[in-house]
């Protein structure tokens, strides 16, 4: 379910909430909101969802809510662009099936 999660500023006092998914029971510094909240503030923050896609069967896989810019230069920074890349359309292209004739 979709959380804010309030953190702790280094001198103890309350900073903002994070957003977070929570699995389970939520924990005392977590409070539930609604998945339209929880998308309007996950674009409006420009967060993208980074996660470990190898999690064996049936465990929650780790994740994290990143910055979508982070996460962009993470997965193909500029210098290993081709010269006529965009990098908006690269991460859109998706691989043809192995059957597509050419």
């Amino acid at each position: 379910m979709p959380v804010t999660l309030k953190e702790a500023s280094e001198n103890g006092e309350e900073s903002t909430d994070m957003l977070h998914v929570a699995f389970g029971t939520l924990s005392s510094d977590m409070e539930e909101m609604g998945w339209d909240e929880f998308f309007e503030r996950f674009e409006n923050e420009n967060l993208a969802l980074e996660y470990d896609d190898e999690a064996e069967e049936g465990e929650t896989p780790s994740f994290e809510l990143v910055d979508r810019d982070r996460a962009r230069d993470e997965l193909a920074p500029e210098t290993e662009l081709p010269d006529s890349g965009d990098i908006d359309m690269l991460l859109e292209n998706t691989i043809p099936d192995s059957d597509s004739s050419l």
